[in-house]
């Protein structure tokens, strides 16, 4: 069988030469993005860059089995895109994390009754993420799912750890602590489990010869299960949040499927909406500060029928036309009753509107509205475009918001569907 291998690691090594050693396979590599050609078998992906996780996708949904070699550089976000695709393909994802093979030999002499506490001291010189992920697998094999971090690092920036102590929390509050002493001499790993019936303590050595299997190539059983792995990648990386905000973070895990990654999706364009039409009415009441009719006397007048159009008058005359007249005497009889000016519109001649408003005084003046003869005046009305500035403003204000709940009443409706 042939074996495709993405990349290079350092936690592959024993893998690919196990592989290498066995007659049955034949190990091709690739370290970029083209993969050779050829009829594989199987492909493991030994280094989860961003190239060559797009590249084992591609071979993913050919439906060829994808070996992960998962370490501290596999983040939560390649390991969703993994998730997503093998679902969608059906095609198996096998894990291979050796270090886990330890809790086996741990839960065959199972003395400590009901566990209550799990506690793996480390003393090592090698870079502490890379035990940390170890340790963490093993944890979650032994412990389970846990749902806070607390982590302390003492590290010098772009150094590895000297010291460091991380504290996790499963949700009926059973607790595990992992802690580091940086030695160059003593490399040991030492996990004390409490229970009610007693401890429990095993210590290991860094320098025993490690053990390999071709199981996850022959029989595509993975060391931890894609969902474990998961959560290992998730609580990695909280733990390192944990250590650079210096504060306690809560885990919430849900399933990798289309459905979730949709939800997060939809999450965060409505908060992105939400913000977006904050600052939109902020924006829009600043137009209508600026662009609003009733910011004007010609604004005010029109909403309350008191404008008398140029076009109420005769072709650049004074006098009225019928229409005008009929408008005029309409106001004439509310003027008592509205507190508003009688505008007429400019007309671009001043001598012209001089004479238009001398013309409408005397006119009220004889109909007894002598007193109201002030509020009469000539104003350019407001232009055409304003009003249809406003209007898209407000369209594009809450038109998104809208349609955002729309398309939330209509998941609403389709999901009440389905349960029926």
């Amino acid at each position: 069988m042939n074996v495709l291998v993405l990349g290079e690691s350092p936690r592959a090594t024993e893998l690919i030469e196990a592989l290498s050693a066995s007659a049955t396979y034949r190990v091709h590599h690739s370290s970029q993005s083209a993969a050779a050609e050829g009829d594989y078998g199987a492909v493991i992906l030994a280094d989860p860059s961003e190239v060559l996780v797009t590249e084992a996708l591609n071979l993913l949904e050919t439906g060829l089995p994808l070996v992960i070699v998962p370490g501290p550089n596999l983040g939560p976000a390649m390991v969703q895109r993994i998730g997503l695709v093998a679902e969608a393909t059906g095609t198996p994802l096998v894990t291979w994390l050796p270090a886990v093979k330890d809790t086996r030999r741990i839960e065959s002499d199972q003395t400590w009754g009901e566990m209550t506490h799990v506690q793996i001291d480390r003393r090592s010189g090698h870079d502490h993420e890379e035990l940390l992920f170890d340790d963490l697998a093993i944890l979650r094999q032994l412990a389970g799912r846990f749902t806070q971090v607390t982590a302390i690092l003492t590290q010098e920036p772009g150094q590895p750890a000297t010291s460091a102590t991380i504290t996790l929390t499963r949700q009926d509050h059973l607790t595990a602590d992992w802690t580091l002493r940086s030695s160059q001499t003593d490399r040991s790993r030492r996990i004390v489990i409490s229970g009610t019936s007693g401890d429990t303590q095993q210590v290991d050595n860094e320098s025993d010869s490690p053990s390999h299997s071709l199981d996850v190539i022959e029989q595509l059983t993975g060391h931890v299960s894609f969902e474990e792995l998961i959560d290992i990648v998730e609580t990695f990386d909280a733990i390192r949040e944990s250590a650079r905000r210096r504060r306690t973070i809560e885990l919430h895990f849900e399933s990798t499927s289309e459905r979730t990654v949709f939800k997060s999706q939809m999450s965060a364009v409505g908060c992105l909406l939400l913000m977006l039409t904050l600052l939109g009415l902020i924006v829009l009441l600043v137009l209508g500060a600026v662009l609003a009719p009733g910011a004007t006397r010609s604004g005010r007048a029109a909403k309350v029928d008191f404008l008398i159009n140029d076009a109420e008058f005769e072709n650049r005359k004074v006098e009225p036309l019928p229409n005008g007249r009929k408008h005029l005497q309409a106001i004439q009889r509310r003027m008592s009753h509205v507190d508003a000016p009688l505008v007429i519109e400019a007309s671009g001649d001043p001598d012209l509107d001089s004479a238009r408003v001398a013309l409408i005084r005397k006119w009220l003046i004889e109909n007894g509205q002598a007193g109201q003869v002030d509020r009469v005046v000539v104003e350019p009305t407001l232009p055409s475009w304003k009003p249809i500035v406003l209007q898209i403003a407000r369209v594009a204000w809450l038109a998104p918001l809208v349609l955002f709940l729309l398309l939330q009443l209509l998941i609403l409706a389709t999901r009440s569907a389905r349960t029926r």
